[in-house]
């Protein structure tokens, strides 16, 4: 997806709906780092968590925790200790192609693994790295969900 596309929002918006539909479940948002996370998604997740009636906001934490006993989590990649070892129904590594991949398959994969968890692989692409790699895989798999979209296609929308 193109820059300013939206893709922090849906993501958010898909990890929310899912932390309001399973009780006691988490999710987390990792961004490339904690202080990118902390600009680009934490005013989000404000925002569409703030309707939600009981949601309690943990500002020093970047936490959103829903009356269910969900959560979402805000983390930076840059620091995988801090995700290792946590329950994880979802997650979304936002700006992928910034990212190390092996934070997803020797950390990230493993918290998905108990509860067989989903990820979200979001960005725009920087060229053919990682992120692209997904992308030549994903766009076969009738298992996968994948959305490619230029400026163009969102300017005819």
């Amino acid at each position: 997806m193109h820059r300013r596309g939206g893709k922090t929002t849906a993501s958010l918006n898909h990890l929310q709906r899912s932390a309001c539909q399973i009780n006691k479940s988490q999710y987390g948002y990792i961004g490339p780092t904690y202080k990118q996370s902390k600009r680009i998604a934490w005013d989000i997740l404000k925002d569409i968590s703030q309707p939600i009636p009981g949601t309690q906001r943990n500002e020093a934490e970047l936490i959103a925790k829903y009356p269910n006993s969900s959560k979402i989590f805000l983390a930076g990649q840059e620091d995988p200790d801090s995700i290792r070892g946590l329950p994880l129904w979802g997650v979304n590594h936002d700006e992928y192609s910034l990212q190390n991949p092996a934070v997803f398959s020797s950390v990230t994969s493993k918290c998905l693994a108990d509860h067989l968890g989903y990820a979200i692989f979001s960005g725009t692409p920087k060229g053919k790295n990682e992120f692209w790699r997904l992308y030549e895989i994903a766009k076969n798999n009738p298992d996968w969900l994948v959305i490619f979209r230029t400026i163009d296609d969102s300017l005819k929308d």
